[in-house]
């Protein structure tokens, strides 16, 4: 979900990457929203059938807002988008950056490490794993379930 669209892309399982079609890259990145029901009233005066820019198929605006079909909302492109984009770069890119953030970075992540090291298996292995800090959580959570449930 990215802001108030939803999109889909495919992962993969060995970490390589992901998919994901250039239609649902524009919702992601906000450069597609669904239409007000001002709007799709406006539309609706103007035109009546329109195709879903998803699965292609008609949605007859008299009737509907969403694809029968795929359930997509009726969506435009919006042309004002890559402005505010660049605007909220060129804003973030002139905002100083901490020469301590790095050291403060890995001060942190030393802290969180040191917190899961007190914890141990019952066979001695340490709980934190090289997996990081939330795969850390996971087996000292599992740790504990595994006591209550054996």
């Amino acid at each position: 979900m990215a802001r108030s669209m939803r999109f889909t892309y495919w992962r993969c399982d060995a970490e390589g990457g992901k998919f994901i079609s250039f239609f649902d890259f524009l919702k992601e990145k906000s450069f597609i929203h669904p239409l007000s029901p001002d709007q799709i009233n406006e539309l609706r005066q103007n035109v009546r059938v329109i195709d879903c820019s998803n699965c292609g198929a008609p949605i007859d605006l008299e009737r509907n807002s969403i694809c029968s079909f795929c359930h997509s909302p009726v969506a435009m492109l919006d042309m004002q988008q890559p402005q505010r984009l660049i605007a909220e770069l060129q804003q973030a890119a002139s905002k100083p950056v901490d020469p301590m953030l790095p050291a403060n970075l890995a001060m942190a992540t030393l802290d969180a490490d040191r917190v899961f090291a007190a914890f141990h298996d019952d066979d001695g292995r340490r709980g934190s794993s090289p997996g990081g800090l939330v795969q850390s959580g996971l087996a000292a959570v599992g740790r504990w379930v595994e006591k209550f449930v054996i």
